[in-house]
């Protein structure tokens, strides 16, 4: 399967604001809808090695690849390249000195940043 194939953003739609609340974190909520961080080193995903796919928090949507995780050192998990590029916006992230990429879907007014990785081109 091609990877752009894993990606049809119609088959994923964002829950009500209501319901966001109800499943998520406070913490989940605040990283996704309000611009904030977890702290570095502290996120479930950060040491993770399990095989598979990275989704979208909010709306299920695949993002990355296993494969292509890798550790940066920066204390969040990072990726060499998302599963299609061509549906996500890449938006830079510059606050406390940093130098990151935050990642949302492009064609959904309803996605604030949440995931974030290096590009290597």
């Amino acid at each position: 399967m091609d990877r752009k194939e894993l990606i049809d953003l119609e088959k994923y739609q964002a829950p009500s604001e209501e319901e966001l609340k109800k499943n998520l974190s406070q913490l989940e909520y605040d990283v996704i809808r309000n611009g904030e961080d977890e702290a570095p080193f502290s996120g479930e995903y950060v040491d993770n090695r399990e095989v598979g796919l990275y989704v979208d928090k909010i709306s299920g949507a695949p993002l990355f690849l296993s494969q292509d995780k890798f550790d940066s050192g920066c204390g969040w998990p990072s990726f060499t390249k998302p599963i299609d590029s061509s549906v996500l916006k890449k938006i830079p992230d510059n606050r406390n000195n940093r130098h990151l990429i935050e990642i949302i879907i492009d064609s959904s007014p309803w996605l604030k940043p949440g995931d974030s990785y290096y590009p290597t081109d």
